[in-house]
Formats: C-alpha cells, structure tokens, sequence
C-alpha cells in the first residue's frame, strides 16, 4: 500500500512539474474593446504589466478592425463548438 501511495505521490509531483514549466503553451490574448484613454484602458496595461512580470510575455496592442476581426474568429469558432454540443438557450 506504501509502495502505490509513493508512485502516485512522486507522478501527481511529476506531472505538476511538467506542467508548470510549459505554462503558458500559448500566446495569452486580453482583449478590451473600448477606446484607449479610458479607466478600463488603465486597467488592462496595469494588467498587462503584471502578466509581462510575472510571466514573461508581452501584450500586443490591436487597431479596431483586428478586434472586430477576432470576435468574427471567436464567435464562428465557439458558435460551431455550441452547436456541435446541441446548447440551446432557455
């Protein structure tokens, strides 16, 4: 019983390891679609700010119409995932 609790003990240790050291595997996109200057504006580049020191990356700023051409991407792509999984709204 021991030996089990010890193998499972040293593979949760492993795989938490192995997935700390990929994290993240993919570009982190924050997207604020209000104008630049505002409060939320500050919020998101303070935000932005901590995930480049804590994490190392770097935002990318966007013109209008890359925002407008990534919910046109998010909404085609969730809208095939909700259908697939047959939601239907109440």
């Amino acid at each position: 019983m021991l030996k089990v609790l010890l193998s499972v003990l040293i593979a949760a240790v492993s795989l938490t390891a192995a997935a700390a050291e990929k994290y993240p595997s993919r570009p982190i996109r924050m997207v604020v679609g209000l104008p630049p200057g505002g409060p939320t504006d500050l919020a998101a580049r303070l935000t932005g700010q901590k995930l480049t020191d804590a994490l190392g990356i770097e935002p990318e700023g966007n013109t209008p119409e890359e925002f407008a051409r990534q919910v046109r991407e998010e909404t085609a792509k969730w809208g095939r995932i909700i259908k697939a999984a047959g939601v239907r709204p109440n």
